[in-house]
């Protein structure tokens, strides 16, 4: 009887874990089960933010734009008094950084990029964080977009023209353009899950990061990436999960 009992006692063991592991399964990744609490803390606070100040000048392009520091220093204060804390952090396993706001009452709300880097120069991506942090924040935080073309620590030896092999394989000069930001998001979204993908791409137009890309040849670059893509997929490889 004793032996039985401590059968039934492992039973219901196993039956309880995997119903934990069951709903971690279903965790999602981007805001807690629950934000009845979070939402109107929220929206209390958004309409509380300061004025983003822009206290960093770009030598490039000659504009001022706010830095991460701006961003924060505009909502902590809306944010602490409606009991909400900013963070942000880097998942390593997933290869994303993570921007995350958390309410008093435990929900809360994320947001996540994935990091494609090409190039182990730790400047760099330490610039490429900064700057993808501080798009993440905004855009979680709900603030209004301005132009800001900051990101381009890297971008000052490809400042002026230079060769570049087009789609079609044939060298000719065209005039450097950095990309816009909306054309750089794209085109790391499109290649998400393709690191072979984006360092021949990066490989072939002699730059070490997709923001160095250039914009001039972006359309041609993008049906390139695409056709490799489907290339890829059609052979039956799979995209590459982080």
């Amino acid at each position: 009887m004793r032996l039985l009992d401590e059968n039934q006692k492992l039973l219901k063991f196993i039956d309880d874990l995997r119903a934990e592991i069951a709903k971690l399964k279903k965790v999602n990744p981007f805001q807690s089960d629950q934000l009845n609490e979070f939402a109107p803390s929220f929206a209390a606070a958004q309409i509380e933010y300061d004025i983003i100040l822009k206290t960093k000048f770009n030598s490039y392009y000659k504009s001022n734009h706010e830095s991460l520091d701006d961003v924060i220093n505009a909502v902590r204060p809306a944010l602490g008094k409606n009991g909400i804390s900013l963070s942000f952090y880097t998942d390593e396993s997933h290869g994303e950084i993570v921007t995350r706001l958390l309410h008093a009452s435990g929900q809360w709300i994320a947001s996540r990029k994935k990091i494609i880097l090409g190039a182990d120069d730790l400047h760099q991506q330490a610039s490429d964080q900064t700057y993808i942090t501080r798009y993440q924040a905004k855009a979680l935080l709900g603030c209004a977009p301005s132009e800001d073309d900051d990101g381009n620590a890297n971008a000052k030896k490809n400042l002026v023209k230079q060769s570049q092999e087009n789609t079609f394989g044939n060298k000719q000069k065209i005039d450097y353009l950095p990309l816009t930001q909306d054309h750089f998001w794209e085109m790391e979204t499109e290649l998400e899950g393709y690191p072979t993908i984006a360092a021949s791409t990066m490989k072939r137009c002699n730059v070490n990061h997709l923001r160095d890309m250039n914009e001039n040849t972006f359309h041609d670059d993008m049906r390139q990436i695409r056709e490799l893509i489907r290339a890829h997929n059609s052979v039956g490889i799979k995209k590459q999960q982080f």
